[in-house]
């Protein structure tokens, strides 16, 4: 039996923001909104009193707490420099990276369209 298994929480997020560069993007130049999937993935042991590797709700609540309560119907230039997906993606799993989420995280994917996702993580051993 594997000593750590890998959970994926899916999170809902609508935002707007605006690309600065129009001669690069003159289909996404402007303000536009997103309806965002955030898969948060932790990798933990599964703990022998309960047969989970994390209580849900209190997963739950950080990233609600971290990633949705603050950035949800919001317009994301108000608070990164850049709001492509890719650097979403690294905000987003350094701001978990730093709560106590922290030791147990595996990775982030923020899901921007059907065809867009950007996934970051740290590099360690995979399970």
């Amino acid at each position: 039996m594997p000593e750590k298994v890998r959970l994926t929480q899916t999170y809902k997020m609508r935002c707007v923001h605006k690309l600065p560069f129009p001669e690069l993007l003159p289909d996404r130049f402007g303000d536009h909104g997103h309806h965002y999937l955030i898969e948060v993935t932790i990798e933990d042991s599964i703990h022998q009193e309960s047969g989970l590797s994390v209580d849900r709700k209190y997963m739950n609540g950080i990233v609600e707490r971290i990633l949705i309560a603050p950035y949800d119907k919001s317009y994301l230039n108000d608070h990164f420099e850049h709001t492509t997906g890719e650097v979403l993606a690294q905000k987003f799993f350094d701001l978990l990276k730093d709560s106590e989420l922290g030791p147990i995280l595996n990775d982030v994917t923020v899901r921007e369209t059907a065809k867009n996702s950007y996934y970051t993580c740290q590099k360690k051993k995979s399970i």
